[in-house]
């Protein structure tokens, strides 16, 4: 089993790795090769040095033999229609070699965990309807689908349907 940790400036890169690869993975189905392969490391690098330097989203790092295999980042809904007590979980990536292990489960509940501590009440995310994987990973967990919460998003010149998931303070962790 993998160690779950806060992420650090220093795991820019290796969280950027994971984030394309795991894509390239988990989409290869769903979006063109062409998109897949184009995916930049350098401008993901700098998206999670963005993140990063911000305060107010948390990752959290699963870490295998001093490599980092997977992250989950997370935070508040920063909208005035929204009261505190509601989060989202921005983004879950694994890499492929790890599905099916209990370290993505692993990630999920530690994310989870921490977001209760932080003060959520309520949880939302977002994944492709065409993601059976991870549609099943987070109803195992006891995320539900938000009744007619599908949007229409276009990645790689394809669209895709996507769809909202909600977990609440009231269910218990799986």
């Amino acid at each position: 089993m993998a160690t779950v940790r806060l992420a650090t400036t220093d795991d820019i890169a290796a969280i950027a790795r994971v984030h394309v690869e795991s894509w390239q993975s988990a989409y290869r189905e769903l979006l063109p090769a062409a998109y897949l392969s184009g995916l930049a490391l350098s401008e993901r690098e700098e998206q999670w040095r963005q993140v990063l330097a911000g305060r107010n989203t948390t990752v959290l790092v699963a870490v295998d033999q001093h490599d980092v295999v997977g992250f989950v980042a997370f935070g508040p809904v920063q909208t005035q229609a929204v009261s505190a007590e509601y989060y989202k979980l921005f983004t879950l990536y694994l890499l492929e070699h790890y599905w099916s292990t209990g370290v993505g489960r692993q990630l999920l509940q530690a994310g989870l965990q921490q977001m209760r501590e932080q003060g959520a009440q309520v949880i939302r995310l977002a994944v492709l309807s065409a993601n059976e994987r991870a549609r099943k990973a987070y109803e195992a967990v006891q995320f539900t689908p938000v009744v007619a919460s599908e949007e229409t998003v276009e990645l790689g010149g394809i669209r895709l349907q996507e769809m909202q998931y909600q977990w609440t303070l009231t269910d218990s962790l799986r």
